[in-house]
C-alpha cells in the first residue's frame, strides 16, 4: 500500500509540465527505485531535494516514509501530521493512508516537556533542541538523556505518554542562626554540683551529742580509776596521787605509786 501511495503521486507529477515539475519528477523516481530495493537514506535524499524543487506536500508522505523505515518514528509523524494538516481534497486517497500509518506511528512516540527560568536551554539526547520556554518535544519511545540548563536527568518515555523534567530552583544556602549571648554560665546548672557548705565541729546537733556523750564516758571512766586508786591507798597504806584530766575530746589519768 506503501508503494502504491508513492506511485499515485508520481502520477500527479507526471501532468506537470514546468521544469520544477519535470525535476522533481526524475528525483521521485530515483527516490522511488531506492525505496524498493531498501536503501531508505538514499530514498530520503532523493525526496528532499524532489520538494526543494517543488514543494509539494505529497512530497512529504514519502519523506515520513523513509524517517519510518531508518527508525526515526517521531520525525516520520512529524511530517505526516504536516501532511494532514496541509493536504487539500485532492489528495483524499492519500490521506487516508497518511492517517493509518500516522495513528500506528503514535504508539512509538512520546514527549518529553522541559520546564524551567526562561532562557535555559534544553538537550535531548546531546542534541539541543531549544531555550524555554518550549513546546513539549516528539522523542521516540524509550530512554532519553534529558538536560536543562545544568540539570541532566534521564527517562523512560512511553509510546503515547509524556514526562516532564523540571530544572530545580537554585536554592540560596541558609545561614545558621546567630549564637544567642547570655551572662549566665554556659554549663547547665544541673550539671554543676552545689557547693559544699562549710562545716564546724559542734555545730551539728548530733555531732554535738557524741561529743557529749564521750565526755561523760571519759568522766566516768576517770572517777572509777581515782576510786580505785583511794582504795588501793586505804588498803596499802601507801601515798598516791591522782591528776585526772578532762577536756573536749579526751581524758587523762595520771598518777603515782
Amino acid at each position: 500500500m506503501k508503494r502504491i501511495a508513492l506511485v499515485a503521486l508520481v502520477c500527479n507529477l507526471a501532468a506537470a509540465d514546468d521544469a520544477g515539475k519535470a525535476k522533481a519528477l526524475e528525483l521521485l523516481r530515483e527516490g522511488l527505485d531506492a525505496y524498493g530495493r531498501s536503501d531508505f537514506a538514499g530514498a530520503l535524499g532523493q525526496f528532499e531535494e524532489a520538494f526543494r524543487s517543488f514543494p509539494s506536500v505529497k512530497l512529504l508522505v514519502n519523506i515520513g516514509a523513509c524517517h519510518r523505515e531508518l527508525g526515526r518514528p517521531e520525525v516520520a509523524l512529524d511530517f505526516y501530521d504536516r501532511f494532514l494538516r496541509e493536504a487539500g481534497p485532492d489528495a483524499a486517497e492519500l490521506r487516508a493512508v497518511a492517517e493509518r500509518d500516522a495513528e500506528a506511528l503514535r504508539d512509538r512516540v512520546g514527549e518529553i516537556l522541559a520546564q524551567g527560568p526562561a532562557g535555559a536551554r534544553v538537550a535531548i539526547d546531546g542534541r539541543v533542541v531549544g531555550a524555554l520556554p518550549l513546546a513539549a518535544v516528539r522523542v521516540a519511545a524509550g530512554e532519553h538523556d534529558v538536560e536543562v540548563g545544568p540539570h541532566r536527568e534521564r527517562v523512560r518515555v512511553a509510546g503515547r505518554g509524556r514526562v516532564t523534567v523540571r530544572e530545580p530552583e537554585a536554592s540560596s544556602p541558609i545561614a545558621p542562626a546567630p549564637a544567642l549571648l547570655s551572662a549566665e554560665p554556659s554549663v547547665s546548672p544541673a550539671a554543676t554540683p552545689p557547693p559544699a557548705a562549710e562545716t564546724r565541729t559542734g555545730d551539728d546537733p548530733t555531732e554535738r551529742r557524741g561529743l557529749f556523750y564521750t565526755w561523760f564516758a571519759a568522766g566516768t571512766a576517770a572517777a572509777l580509776a581515782a576510786g580505785a586508786l583511794f582504795w588501793w591507798e586505804a588498803e596499802l597504806g601507801r601515798e598516791a596521787s591522782v591528776d585526772v584530766g578532762v577536756g573536749p575530746g579526751s581524758a587523762s589519768v595520771g598518777g603515782r605509786f
